[in-house]
């Protein structure tokens, strides 16, 4: 079934060359925020997909959930002799701005400030999935609806699914089920993310987010393991942990017994054998390094 796909593009502050016009504070795979001066705004709808666009690399698909619309005010800074938005702050040369349209050039101290009315929208995304092995920004714009995509400089472009899907085939998976190791690696790599901010930039983000998490459905494989290679495992160790080699942290409350857990060595999901041979009793930290570590 065909749906309404978008590449919307996120700047950051510490990126954006320019200093004409005010950006604002996306959450990747969360918040999309735009106005009513950025072509497409009235086009973007609920339920539409979208893929995500961070400077130059493609970071994520997504779905909005809702979008929240408000009256705001946006500040435009502009060259004081030709009225140009595209305007640089110099850091160690005076006058502290010159204006990048070729045809002017002008340098000044300070630049003519404009306020407009306008629609601020806040888009809300679910269902967000990193992508490791993303299309270079060019392909994927190569895919909109518009001749000559991949030298258009819209920040909402409209992209045409049949010519998408080769490039990235989950845009067209079902978005209300993911799988669990799915949502693992997203978080993980959100957390990477988040990592990669200042504690300003995430302070700010912690300000504008949402109290409540977002609930996703996760879609579990669970193997019916053999109870009693557990069993037999569990006794063999003597309640020592078989990779560390030290006593169990803790006993269980149900029956005071050591806390062991049992771990295989070739996962079930990598088509390892439930058996005795292929498994062993390890203490919690253990068990975490194992698959983490």
């Amino acid at each position: 079934m065909n749906k309404n796909i978008w590449l919307l593009l996120e700047k950051s502050d510490e990126t954006r060359v320019s200093v004409g016009i005010d950006g604002y504070s996306d959450n990747t795979g969360r918040v999309y925020y735009y106005d009513s001066l950025v072509p497409n705004h009235r086009q973007i709808n609920t339920d539409d997909s979208v893929i995500l666009r961070k400077e130059n690399n493609i970071v994520g698909i997504a779905t909005i959930q809702r979008i929240e619309t408000t009256d705001g005010i946006k500040t435009h800074k502009r060259c004081s002799k030709c009225g140009n938005t595209d305007i640089r702050e110099r850091k160690t040369k005076l006058p502290k701005y010159k204006c990048a349209a070729i045809e002017c050039k002008q340098e000044f101290d300070e630049p003519t400030i404009e306020e407009s009315k306008v629609t601020t929208y806040a888009a809300h995304l679910h269902n967000y999935k990193p992508l490791m092995k993303s299309p270079r920004v060019s392909e994927v714009k190569q895919c909109a609806f518009v001749k000559n995509g991949n030298k258009s400089q819209l920040s909402m472009l409209a992209i045409d699914q049949n010519k998408i899907i080769k490039l990235i085939p989950e845009i067209n998976e079902p978005t209300h089920l993911i799988e669990f190791s799915e949502y693992i690696t997203s978080h993980d790599y959100e957390v990477y993310e988040s990592k990669g901010k200042t504690r300003q930039q995430r302070r700010r983000d912690l300000e504008n987010a949402d109290k409540l998490p977002e609930k996703q459905f996760a879609r579990i494989t669970v193997y019916n393991r053999n109870a009693d290679v557990v069993a037999e495992v569990l006794e063999r160790s003597e309640g020592i942990c078989e990779e560390c080699k030290v006593v169990a942290p803790f006993n269980r409350k149900s029956n005071n017994s050591p806390y062991l857990e049992v771990h295989h060595k070739i996962r079930l999901a990598d088509g390892g054998e439930d058996t005795v041979k292929n498994a062993m009793a390890v203490c919690p930290n253990c068990h975490r390094k194992l698959h983490y570590g």
